[in-house]
């Protein structure tokens, strides 16, 4: 079976590149700030800080696409789907698992997100380094 092709925009997000959403329309916008806002409250309720402008490319999630598909919110754990994290989340890939898609992740994915996590740390003065 052929596999399907992806968007521009998906593989520009694949490949790390940042290009934030443009904001909603001013009614859907006001529903998706109040939907990120309940968010950031029960994440909080969980201990996790969560910074409540949903734009900030350090989240390394689209919650506006998350909003558009219908799948932004989080479980009882304070945690939402993989699909729409961004290349340097730092649980995007696991054990070698692409998060987002569920397969192996190549080599090249797994370069680009130890690159860009190095690049965040260091722009904000943290230490600790991604190993290659």
């Amino acid at each position: 079976m052929a596999k399907p092709r992806e968007s521009s925009s998906r593989r520009a997000a694949l490949a790390g590149e940042f290009k934030p959403e443009a904001k909603f329309k001013p009614g859907l916008e006001r529903k998706f700030q109040a939907a990120f806002a309940d968010i950031v409250k029960r994440k909080a309720a969980l201990g996790q800080r969560l910074n409540p402008n949903p734009d900030d490319p350090r989240h390394f999630f689209n919650h506006r696409a998350a909003f558009k598909a219908g799948s932004l919110g989080v479980n009882e754990a304070g945690h939402g789907t993989s699909r729409f994290k961004r290349a340097g989340h730092p649980n995007l890939i696991i054990n070698g698992i692409d998060t987002r898609t569920g397969r192996k992740a190549s080599e090249a994915t797994i370069s680009t997100n130890r690159r860009i996590q190095n690049e965040t740390r260091r722009r904000e003065g943290v230490r600790k380094r991604v190993a290659p």
